[in-house]
């Protein structure tokens, strides 16, 4: 039950004082929309005044954060009109109920985009390359708790068209270990909203081809794993015509040393139109006069490139020497001159070299961007087939040809109708090794008014079943996806899931077999310690009873289980379990340490008794020392405090006491992934900035290392006359003889601190006894004294 200050306006005296389950309760039941000025404020305290300020302001900003405000419990200040508060940016919520009430934030305002032109398809109906990667020799990812993953990549996406569509399939381990699934989504695209996307997720130990997945969206992938080498220098060649291309130039060409022909400024012929690099051309009826003899610049060249108004040859004065001649000429060049200039040979693109030695097919991409069709002079639109044919050959390590070429045409079959993307696929089976690999085109340009038949190599894999189709300790994904409106929608195209680490957890005093859905620190712990490739420590070496009363302790003292939360993803290889077990600890605001073997751990809250006793007896002489700090630790002004947002994972910052401070202390948190967790992490941060004054140093007994970092421990300060210290020799009931006399002063009132063999201080009032060395107990001590010198630790 919690309690509900209602309050009109923060001005006014005026209140009423409500309770409820949970805030959502009430509000539920309070409003239909909730005004638009509702502010809300929490504290853990039962008061009964509405003491406001940003430090203790919940206002959620969304149904998420408002899900979490249930978990809280303490009093609640709802104040609808805020007179002289910043007004927060927000819309009608509408309040839903259910077993968790949630206010639903609204969807911001999307402007509207162009529709695809359906006309003419462009090069923009490609999907793009994943933004998942392939970490080779990284560390498997290990996610402990609730996360926004991105899975790495277990082979290379690779895309082929299906029915003129491109389909892309990928491979991807999501992380060691089992997962709840909430949702799959390409960027931030919910697969289920991407027509022809699929998903399918399988457990460790279950084959990603015959095995039935735990969790999928879409239609079935039948299609078997491939692992692929992309020949990236295949990028989008155009495979042209295999009819002859030649002209024919009319005063209009130049030849210009060392090895180029220009055309004419006046003239608006595009040389790109009929040549291409790598072309053979042969040229004839190029002569020019100089003193009084003719030279022909005759032969057969290669092309090295071509430009709309220039084309370059390779080294041409090796075929004919008169090349050298133009040297003599007046600019380098000659005059307008009227050659035919025609590309001989096949028109092969490559060869391109496919080097894996596993490698048994080949598949090459090819796509009409634009469509295949004719138009006639009557406006009639006719269909254009083209067909490709595919050359794959043996080479060895040099590239030298060991065998004969298998060959394998495709055909493109265009439409007298529709002008859209026409793609197809060439899959080959062939010889297993390296090979060399190269296309031509083999129908020519028909010969009407308007032709659309460009065909590009988009793309060139080499490709041999994956290896591995069982994962016996990582959980793994499929994707499939094609090139639909929504795919290609898609502004970030990253698989990702909303998931969840499943571990076995703490019941009735032993840990479960069973595998639950949690983002709890202490089941984090746990399975770290016990993990094979991390801890790998022993049941008998961890103290689960201490780590899971940390865990309560620390859910009761904040409140809320999301205090005790470690939502993280572990992909560092150089992170040994020690660092990984201290980053979950001050998450958690505790420290790990080994005492008799095994694992413990300590939380950090305010507490009367301390640990153990400092005074002279095992002080070490002259090494006391006392400072005193005006001012703030470090000259720190303030805190930046970095944590994730649940919302998309994405990091953001709390700044302390404001974004003004000149030298804040940054502090990046491992696993925080919640608003309360990160606000009380960073406010006690803070506060040991601007109220941590005192420190002392010295050196102890051997009996010091028993402390854990954080402990409260109680010393003696030798320099006063107020405390006065010692050992306990002997005990006869409640009184105790000292080692060391004590004086009393009539009418004060005195206590003993007693170092107890367990740990702790026990705190008892004392009265003088029958001797100066003797005091009479208050009370029985809450343990055994230590008092022969063979303990470790005397009181």
């Amino acid at each position: 039950m919690i309690k509900i200050i209602y309050k009109q306006d923060p001005l006014s005296e005026n209140k009423t004082i409500e309770h409820a389950e949970t805030i959502g309760l009430w509000l539920t039941s309070k409003y239909e929309y909730m005004p638009e000025h509702v502010r809300i404020f929490h504290t853990t305290s039962n008061m009964d005044h509405a003491e406001i300020s940003f430090a203790n302001e919940v206002t959620p900003k969304n149904a998420y954060e408002l899900k979490q405000l249930d978990f809280l419990p303490g009093t609640f200040i709802v104040i609808e009109n805020p007179k002289g508060i910043p007004a927060l940016v927000a819309a009608i919520v509408s309040i839903v109920l259910s077993v968790a009430v949630a206010l639903l934030m609204p969807t911001p305002s999307i402007a509207q985009t162009n529709q695809n032109n359906n006309q003419s398809s462009s090069a923009n109906n490609e999907l793009s390359n994943r933004e998942n990667k392939i970490r080779v020799n990284g560390r498997i990812a290990d996610i402990y708790g609730a996360a926004h993953d991105t899975p790495d990549l277990i082979a290379v996406p690779y895309k082929v068209y299906e029915n003129n569509v491109e389909v892309e399939h990928v491979v991807g381990c999501i992380g060691r270990g089992h997962y709840k699934i909430n949702g799959a989504y390409d960027g931030e695209t919910n697969i289920v909203d991407i027509a022809g996307a699929s998903v399918e997720v399988f457990r460790p130990g279950v084959d990603i081809v015959s095995g039935e997945p735990y969790f999928s969206l879409g239609t079935e992938i039948t299609t078997p794993p491939l692992t692929v080498q992309h020949q990236t220098s295949v990028n989008g060649q155009v495979l042209r015509p295999a009819d002859t291309q030649s002209l024919e130039g009319t005063n209009y060409l130049h030849f210009a040393y060392p090895n180029e022909i220009l055309r004419a400024t006046a003239n608006n012929t595009d040389l790109t139109t009929k040549f291409v690099s790598n072309d053979r051309v042969e040229i004839t009826n190029a002569s020019f006069t100089f003193n009084g003899q003719t030279y022909d610049l005759n032969g057969t060249y290669s092309v090295l490139s071509v430009a709309d108004d220039r084309m370059t040859l390779s080294n041409p004065a090796a075929v004919n020497a008169n090349w050298l001649k133009i040297k003599e000429l007046s600019n380098q060049q000659t005059a307008a001159l009227s050659p035919k200039i025609s590309s001989i040979g096949e028109k092969w693109i490559g060869p391109f070299i496919l080097d894996n030695v596993e490698r048994s097919r080949v598949l090459c991409n090819f796509v009409a961007t634009n469509g295949l069709y004719t138009v006639s002079s009557g406006g009639n639109q006719g269909a254009v087939n083209v067909t490709i044919e595919v050359e794959v050959t043996p080479v060895n390590e040099f590239g030298v040809a060991i065998g004969n070429p298998m060959l394998k045409q495709i055909i493109l079959k265009g439409s007298a109708k529709s002008r859209q993307t026409v793609g197809a696929t060439l899959d080959m089976v062939t010889f297993q090794g390296r090979c060399s690999v190269r296309a031509r085109r083999l129908t020519p340009t028909p010969a009407v008014t308007t032709v659309v038949d460009e065909v590009k190599w988009q793309a060139l894999y080499g490709a041999y079943p994956l290896q591995s189709t069982v994962y016996e300790h990582e959980t793994v994904f499929r994707a499939r996806t094609y090139a639909t409106t929504g795919a290609l929608s898609v502004k970030s195209r990253k698989i990702n899931f909303d998931l969840q680490r499943m571990l076995p957890t703490y019941k009735n005093g032993a840990m479960t077999t069973e595998l639950y859905p949690t983002s709890s620190f202490a089941d984090a712990l746990v399975s770290m310690a016990l993990d094979d490739k991390i801890g790998r420590r022993t049941i008998e070496e961890i103290d689960i009873e201490n780590i899971y009363r940390t865990y309560n302790d620390i859910v009761d003292y904040f409140g809320t289980p999301l205090a005790a939360e470690f939502c993280t993803t572990i992909d560092d290889t150089n992170l040994s379990f020690e660092e990984l077990a201290t980053n979950l600890c001050d998450a958690v605001f505790c420290t790990a340490y080994w005492q008799n073997n095994k694992l413990k751990i300590y939380f950090e809250q305010p507490t009367d008794n301390s640990v153990m006793l400092f005074n002279f007896r095992n002080i070490i002489p002259e090494t006391y020392k006392q400072d005193l700090t005006f001012g703030v630790m470090d000259d720190y002004d303030g805190l930046i405090y970095e944590y994730t947002n649940p919302a998309d994972d994405s990091r953001i910052n709390i700044y302390l006491p404001d974004r003004g401070a000149k030298n804040p202390k940054e502090v990046k948190s491992v696993g925080v992934r919640n608003k309360w967790q990160a606000h009380f992490n960073a406010y006690r941060l803070w506060n040991k900035i601007r109220f941590q004054r005192k420190s002392i140093t010295y050196d102890a007994a051997p009996e010091s290392e028993l402390l854990v970092l954080r402990n409260r421990i109680a010393v003696a300060d030798p320099r006063n006359g107020i405390h006065q210290s010692g050992e306990v020799v002997q005990q006869e009931g409640l009184i105790l003889t000292l080692s060391h006399d004590v004086d009393f002063i009539a009418g004060k009132s005195y206590v003993i601190y007693l170092q107890m063999g367990d740990g702790t201080v026990d705190l008892i009032p004392v009265t003088p006894g029958s001797a100066k060395n003797k005091v009479v107990l208050g009370r029985l001590p809450n343990g055994a004294l230590k008092l022969s010198p063979d303990d470790f630790v005397n009181t």
